[in-house]
């Protein structure tokens, strides 16, 4: 791959409407992971790439000289492009990993991951409770203006017009725990690596913060197309046994559109379908 090549990939992969933004991106980008090494890892970076235009751009990318990463910010009438909004999504999430502070990338930016991509101006970081006020303060150390927004579930933090959301508690009984953690994968999304929910994670937060006016089932469908329906139905179950109207009721309508990409076993129907029974739903309407 030479330059051109990688600027055009990152413009494809972003969305970006030039191949001047696409550079402003690979600039940033370099430089910011440039900002933690020393220099003579830097040259030995340079030393190991073949192509001299990218070992150019490796070499040349930096930092603004009066102040650490912070993409670029436009006046109010404007906003961050998309681009620039994960470039920052990236450097809060960055800083959390740098402090070795346990957190899952979950609610639209974790949808992108299993493909449907999603524009938006924040990203939920899910941390467990007692870990919340670490997380603020890292991320109030990296430059963002911080506030507990709630402090029954979520704090926030904002860089221009991007938002972080840190939210440390959720409704019915889900919690984040060391098992959600522990389940959470990296993947990159529009350029930048995230640790983001396991997909049967996601779905339960999704479908138990589900309202009348914001349903979420279109998201928890696509996350199941982009699985495949290779899901791991018997923690599905096990973890949304708070809910299972809710996990019943979204599986009979994914399987009726997506039919064998939910690969469902018959006994965890059943199972759900009596945990309704208890909630005083019939059996029989349930299935």
């Amino acid at each position: 791959m030479d330059r051109i090549a990688l600027v055009r990939r990152v413009m494809k992969d972003a969305g970006l409407p030039n191949e001047a933004e696409g550079e402003k991106v690979v600039n940033a980008v370099l430089a910011h992971f440039k900002s933690i090494l020393t220099p003579e890892q830097i040259q030995s970076i340079a030393r190991s790439i073949p192509a001299a235009d990218l070992r150019s751009i490796w070499l040349t990318s930096s930092l603004p000289a009066a102040r650490p990463f912070v993409p670029r910010v436009v006046g109010e009438e404007g906003g961050e492009s998309m681009a620039e909004h994960f470039a920052i999504f990236y450097h809060g999430t960055h800083a959390l990993e740098q402090k070795k502070l346990p957190h899952a990338v979950g609610g639209g930016i974790a949808v992108w991951a299993y493909g449907r991509r999603r524009e938006t101006k924040d990203i939920d970081v899910f941390v467990r409770k007692r870990d919340a006020e670490a997380a603020l303060e890292i991320l109030r150390s990296a430059g963002f203006r911080t506030e507990h927004a709630d402090e029954n579930w979520l704090y926030k933090a904002y860089m221009g017009n991007t938002m972080v959301d840190v939210i440390f508690e959720s409704s019915l009984g889900l919690e984040v725990d060391e098992i959600l953690l522990r389940r959470a994968r990296r993947r990159e999304i529009a350029g930048h690596p995230f640790r983001v929910m396991s997909p049967e994670d996601l779905l339960l937060f999704k479908l138990l913060s589900s309202t009348h006016d914001s349903p979420h089932w279109e998201d928890c469908l696509q996350v199941v197309r982009g699985c495949d329906g290779e899901l791991e139905w018997d923690y599905l179950v096990s973890r949304g046994e708070s809910a299972p109207c809710a996990l019943l009721s979204f599986i009979l309508y994914a399987r009726w559109l997506l039919g064998r990409q939910v690969r469902i076993p018959s006994r965890l129907l059943t199972r759900l379908a009596r945990g309704c029974s208890l909630l005083g739903l019939p059996q029989e309407a349930a299935v």
